[in-house]
């Protein structure tokens, strides 16, 4: 498994590199979902704890 990244770029394709660089070392790998591999998502859920407003549901201040 990587050493001290995540392993599944799936969910994060901008930080993906072919030619980045890493370590290896031994050991079972976080799972597919793992919120390592998805910070993103998990961001999102906590704009929508805090009451922020869904981007479709703002109102449009140009029409």
């Amino acid at each position: 498994v990587p050493d001290n990244a995540p392993w599944n770029y799936n969910f994060m394709g901008v930080k993906h590199d072919p030619l980045m660089k890493y370590s290896m070392k031994l050991g079972t790998p976080r799972d597919f979902y793992h919120e390592d591999h998805r910070p993103t998502h998990f961001l999102e859920f906590s704009n929508i704890e805090e009451g922020e407003v869904a981007e479709g549901d703002r109102e449009d201040t140009f029409s």
